[in-house]
């Protein structure tokens, strides 16, 4: 399987310091500024083999793109990874009942990107 990624977030400074980290990890990484544009890449793409999803975003929200991912065919197993400043666990148990794999918490480290990818089963292996 292809190691690649989805960023889908609409902060630009996180899009730059998570493709650096993955890219670093060894993985191609392709990026949308909302859930609109990631459904756009989608349907002119192969799913990538992760999501690194953001919860708030204009328009869909994270958890919504999460749900409407785990409802097509090609994506309803795909791992995601929930990027957000959301503290409130209740909510992070939300949008793990909803389809998350994994969350991580911004600010965040490459380590603790790791960390959640192994937890997923995905190893890292850049440089």
């Amino acid at each position: 399987m292809a190691k690649d990624t989805l960023i889908i977030d609409d902060c630009r400074f996180t899009t730059k310091v998570l493709s650096k980290v993955m890219e670093e990890l060894g993985f191609q990484v392709h990026s949308a500024r909302s859930a609109e544009e990631a459904i756009a890449f989608l349907e002119t793409h192969e799913p990538p083999s992760l999501f690194l999803v953001d919860w708030v975003m204009p328009g869909m929200s994270g958890v919504e793109f999460v749900a409407w991912l785990r409802e097509q065919a090609t994506t309803a197993q795909a791992p995601v990874l929930m990027v957000t400043g959301e503290r409130d666990m209740a909510r992070i148990a939300e949008a793990i009942a909803i389809g998350a794999n994994e969350y991580i918490m911004k600010p965040f480290s490459r380590e603790a990107v790791e960390e959640k990818l192994q937890l997923l089963g995905i190893s890292a292996g850049g440089n």
